[in-house]
């Protein structure tokens, strides 16, 4: 069963790649269909009272982070996690925890070689991990601040995918693998949003999405999945059945 974070990358594979290449072929639909998780993140924070929905929009942000990667054969997301923060200190300002100014810090310092223990790690370490690093910072600026992060990575990323769907070299000596790794790099900072986010909204999200996913669809209910369509609209949180949301 799923326990670090290439598990899951791999898991979700198994259990959505065959829909996914059916009802959303190609990077586009794609970005559309976490555009809408991240739409419903944003209304769940507005919710007031409905429990068990921060953690059910945690775990479909997770899912659909992960759906994005597999457009992408081979892309390097666990390296690129342990290249930007990994370690033991901000790779912007070197410190624990981070002390970054909120504008003008310096470049980030990548970690050339991949830490073989924290490439093992799951999505719990990696929560617990960047609250370390980061958590102080991110309750100073609020949750709000965190979203607008959140939807700046995925605008971010969408970039990268611009450049690669035009093969638009912008450094001398790029490559497609180039590109790759950036891919790589800008969906691994969209993860260490939606981990602000859910320890933001105090969900431990190893927890969330093993509750949703592991056993298959939470839909369909099977491993991999047979649903035969997708649902591109927002959520209606106030109107969710009991029996549809998640405990913290």
């Amino acid at each position: 069963m799923p326990s670090s974070l290439q598990d899951w990358n791999d898991h979700f594979e198994h259990l959505y790649g065959r829909r996914n290449a059916h009802f959303l072929p190609g990077i586009g639909p794609r970005l559309r269909y976490f555009a809408l998780a991240l739409g419903d993140a944003q209304d769940a924070v507005r919710v007031k009272g409905v429990s068990g929905v921060y953690a059910l929009a945690i775990a479909r942000l997770v899912c659909r982070a992960f759906m994005l990667g597999h457009q992408y054969p081979d892309l390097p997301l666990v390296e690129a996690m342990v290249s930007r923060f990994g370690g033991s200190a901000c790779g912007y300002c070197r410190k624990t925890p981070c002390d970054c100014p909120d504008v003008g810090r310096d470049d980030i310092t990548l970690r050339t070689e991949a830490d073989p223990h924290q490439a093992g790690k799951g999505l719990y370490f990696w929560q617990k991990h960047l609250n370390a690093l980061y958590g102080e910072k991110n309750a100073q600026h609020g949750i709000q601040n965190i979203l607008s992060r959140l939807f700046r990575e995925y605008v971010e990323f969408q970039s990268i995918v611009d450049d690669t769907e035009q093969m638009c070299f912008r450094e001398p000596g790029e490559s497609v693998k180039t590109l790759s790794v950036k891919l790589a790099h800008e969906l691994a900072d969209v993860f260490a949003w939606i981990f602000a986010l859910a320890t933001a909204l105090r969900v431990d999200a190893a927890k969330a999405v093993d509750d949703l996913y592991r056993a298959g669809c939470p839909d369909c209910k099977e491993l991999p999945c047979i649903c035969t369509n997708l649902e591109f609209r927002l959520a209606d949180w106030k109107n969710l059945p009991p029996e549809r949301r998640l405990t913290p």
